[in-house]
């Protein structure tokens, strides 16, 4: 990723399975998404996350950061969500609105990283996002 993100869409796993690719795309999975997207909608600037920590400090870098706490870290990295990255407000929307027209029936949107980690824990537990 090659810019600073400042948008997210968080959304589960399973959105895959639910979404119409187009056509040309045959190998579908939640690391694709973006990259489907910066094809669908020519945005060039659009990147999916991989939920990895190398360490404890790693961990409690994230904790004093973004004021989550140790659980709310771990909820975030066993949750089936991912995330996708965007450094503007347009594309995220645009993203949104395709995703929706493409079947996605459950995601969420956020200004904030620690909202992502948040989101993610909350649906860890209760299979929804957090309205």
């Amino acid at each position: 990723m090659r810019f600073k993100s400042k948008y997210y869409i968080v959304f589960p796993r399973k959105m895959v399975e639910e979404i119409e690719w187009p056509k040309e795309w045959g190998h579908q999975c939640a690391g694709n998404v973006a990259e489907m997207l910066r094809e669908h909608l020519g945005v060039s600037r659009i990147a999916s996350e991989i939920k990895f920590l190398i360490s404890e400090s790693e961990r409690w870098k994230m904790i004093y950061a973004f004021n989550v706490s140790y659980q709310d870290t771990e909820d975030f990295l066993n949750s089936q969500c991912s995330t996708l990255h965007f450094n503007s407000k347009i594309a995220m929307k645009k993203a949104e609105k395709a995703l929706k027209k493409m079947g996605a029936k459950k995601l969420t949107c956020t200004e904030s990283y620690r909202d992502v980690i948040l989101q993610h824990a909350y649906y860890k537990h209760n299979n929804e996002f957090k309205p």
